[in-house]
């Protein structure tokens, strides 16, 4: 159903305060990027994909840079202007079957197009030559391309797009609504509705708002000058949009589900105000942000996403957002007003924020087009510090408990038959001292798996797998010898043999600090255990 929704006053949000000591920090993954614009992942892939805006995609593997995954230079103009380049990239929801990716970018006419690229999920470099265009748009100058592409949790492409360029609008397009211009698109990229046109490789779901009626089908909200980022928070469905500002004003406002065919109001309004400055303007029918500042505060706003991470419980529900001129960054958190609006220069050391993403475990990160990306992480180290219990069968019979504090056993988180199988030893180890564990599987034969275990007690696929570990163990355990919330090895023979290893975060094994055989012998179980 298609939804008017009129906002003709809004109750302003409360001025950001300094974020709360002992909360959260930034830790440095790299910053030997070349204008980094966005980092994501597929969901449950322990990856990081780094798109830069001469086109190439960066592979991060446990913090290292281990080479390019792509390179779309070739698509794009030859000397891109400033808002010109590579700026999405979105994995299809099922990229580990199907090996679909989409980039966006501007092609060496300055269109803005996304493509649909063909690739083997499990290649750690890939070619885009496997590519049809989705979806083509013309633009009339150089700035406001948008460029974020985004699976909604209804399966669906989210696309922005800015005004076209240019200063004010000057074509009307963001209070068009026959021009894909100044809008978030929404399309259906697993059916072709337009078979004989290269050009539109998806088709159109058929409740979106402008379906059977004036204007163009694939528009979802429109009113937009330069939505450069934009998040959808799948627990509440509600749609985060953050829209550059001209000269005055900075915005960003929250639909709620039911909210499509919103007008967002330029080239009306700039934020709340009328534009241009000092005219007046009817806002009737339009869609006030939440929140916005002047230039006085920040030049130009960068759109972030909702934390829903496990590792900073604290964070759960909080939408950050940045600027890029004054590299600062905020959050909020929202539940139909805005309330803990932080801002977060006390703690983080940020600039030219150009965009924030998630990896495949929906932990949150900073990029900056200097180079840097940097992950967000909790001062109290990641995990909320209490252990769950796992149970195992070699048959893939197991049972996750969350533990209760009296030693006690409530009903399993999780349970099922179809774990990994044939195991004969398990532990958990932190590989990087972040407070939450890992998983590592192994069977005296010398096969092994790791496993980045999400919070649900779920595995994707392993970190790191072989057969070339130490081999004959009877039992092996993660232990913490130095107190450093980083794990060590022990591995253990019933005949007294050992070894201890400081293991590395990437799972791999130097050569052992400590070995021999006068260990106490005859144990077939070897547990690490924090008593006090």
């Amino acid at each position: 159903m298609f939804h008017w929704l009129i906002a003709p006053l809004i109750v302003a949000a409360t001025a950001p305060v300094p974020a709360p000591d002992d909360t959260a920090r930034l830790d440095l993954v790299d910053d030997s990027f070349s204008s980094p614009l966005y980092v994501t992942a597929p969901d449950g892939d322990s990856r990081l994909f780094v798109v830069e805006k001469g086109g190439k995609v960066e592979l991060v593997v446990n913090d290292r840079v281990v080479g390019t995954y792509l390179d779309a230079g070739s698509l794009l103009p030859a000397s891109p202007g400033s808002e010109q380049g590579l700026l999405g990239l979105a994995f299809h929801p099922d990229f580990s079957d199907n090996g679909q990716l989409y980039l966006s970018y501007t092609d060496t006419a300055g269109r803005l197009v996304v493509s649909e690229v063909d690739v083997d999920p499990e290649a750690n470099s890939v070619s885009i030559a496997n590519r049809n265009t989705v979806i083509r748009i013309d633009q009339f100058a150089a700035n406001h391309n948008g460029g974020m592409v985004l699976f909604g949790p209804d399966r669906y492409l989210y696309l922005g797009v800015g005004d076209g360029g240019g200063s004010g609008d000057p074509q009307g397009n963001g209070q068009n609504i026959n021009t894909l211009l100044g809008a978030i698109l929404r399309v259906n990229v697993d059916a072709d509705a337009f078979p004989g046109d290269s050009l539109r490789n998806y088709s159109v779901p058929s409740d979106n708002p402008f379906v059977g009626r004036s204007g163009a089908d694939e528009i979802w909200v429109y009113g937009l000058r330069n939505p450069w980022r934009f998040w959808i928070d799948e627990p509440t469905g509600r749609l985060y949009i953050a829209d550059v500002g001209q000269n005055a004003r900075e915005e960003v406002t929250i639909l709620e589900p039911g909210s499509e065919g919103a007008n967002l109001g330029w080239n009306r309004l700039e934020g709340t105000r009328c534009y241009p400055s000092g005219g007046t303007c009817q806002t009737a029918g339009t869609v006030l942000p939440q929140v916005e500042y002047t230039h006085s505060e920040g030049g130009s706003i960068t759109g972030g996403i909702v934390y829903r991470g496990s590792r900073i419980p604290a964070l759960r529900g909080t939408y950050f957002y940045g600027d890029f001129v004054s590299g600062w960054v905020r959050s909020f958190r929202y539940d139909g007003s805005v309330r803990d609006h932080y801002d977060w220069r006390g703690r983080f050391s940020t600039s030219l924020v150009s965009s924030f993403g998630v990896d495949g475990l929906g932990e949150m990160y900073v990029v900056s087009l200097s180079g840097s990306v940097w992950r967000i992480v909790g001062d109290s180290a990641g995990g909320d510090g209490q252990d769950e219990m796992f149970f195992y069968r070699d048959d893939g019979l197991y049972r996750y408990y969350d533990i209760r504090s009296d030693g006690t056993l409530p009903s399993p988180i999780l349970a099922g038959d179809e774990y990994t199988r044939g195991w004969s030893s398990i532990t958990a180890v932190d590989l990087d001292g972040d407070g939450q564990d890992e998983m590592f599987f192994y069977r005296e034969d010398g096969l092994f798996r790791y496993y980045d275990i999400r919070a649900d007690g779920r595995i994707g696929k392993p970190l790191l797998a072989g057969d070339n570990y130490t081999r004959g163990w009877g039992a092996i355990t993660a232990i913490d010898l130095n107190g450093d919330s980083q794990d060590e090895m022990f591995f253990y023979r019933e005949d007294g043999l050992y070894r201890y290893y400081n293991i590395r975060p990437n799972g791999t094994l130097p050569s052992p600090i400590l070995a021999g055989d006068e260990y106490t012998k005859g144990w077939n179980s070897i547990t690490a255990i924090n008593l006090r």
